[in-house]
């Protein structure tokens, strides 16, 4: 393992960019609570059916964040399923498609590739904004993972392939692109190769290798 310097800023980019993402359901709870104060058993329904979405979809924000970013995620107990759990909740009710093809491979993954595995998958989901397949599947030598983001329209965020190849600079990183800055560090932290190649204007497949 390589130890990575880590600017306190990246610290504060990746927690406004974990909130940015808590914000929404948070506040959508906190608005069916005041529905509940405010008008008594006449809402009560649907101020119960609100916040019970929104609990849900914090919740599982809340478990992908911890398996990505937190120390629950390097442990080398943490499992493919358990990462597809965390990111097929993730993603539902969204307009993304995971296809899940990875069988288990050959003795057991490094600890932190799973983690390195499911930022990869983030990522991956953040490049097809406008919905389509994201596929994981074995690498041909059976050492990894390869993981494919196919739609009609496949893209970065502006900034996020600079950051991704730490070509940024602290002053250009934001929380939209921190997640792939942190993506590439994890990735050389646990010694687990992280890349990726456009394979045509509407795919993007991207390697996780040990």
């Amino acid at each position: 393992m390589s130890e990575p310097k880590l600017n306190p800023r990246i610290l504060e980019l990746l927690v406004s960019h974990i909130c940015h993402d808590l914000v929404s359901p948070v506040g959508a709870i906190n608005n069916g609570i005041e529905f509940i104060e405010e008008m008594g058993d006449a809402v009560t329904s649907d101020a119960m059916g609100l916040i019970g979405s929104s609990v849900r979809q914090a919740s599982v924000a809340l478990q992908c964040f911890r398996l990505a970013y937190g120390g629950a995620g390097s442990g080398s107990n943490v499992t493919f399923d358990d990462i597809k759990s965390a990111f097929a909740n993730y993603i539902e009710g969204g307009r993304t498609e995971l296809k899940w093809q990875v069988n288990p491979m050959g003795g057991q993954p490094p600890a932190g590739f799973m983690k390195v595995a499911l930022t990869v998958l983030m990522m991956a989901e953040e490049a097809i904004p406008t919905g389509g397949e994201v596929i994981i599947d074995e690498l041909g030598e059976g050492s990894g993972v390869k993981i494919t983001a196919k739609a009609s329209r496949v893209e970065f965020k502006e900034g996020v392939e600079d950051a991704f190849h730490h070509r940024a600079s602290l002053e250009d990183l934001n929380p939209r692109t921190v997640h792939a800055y942190i993506t590439k560090i994890f990735g050389d932290f646990y010694d687990v190769a992280v890349s990726y190649e456009r394979l045509a204007d509407g795919e993007v497949e991207f390697k996780v290798a040990y």
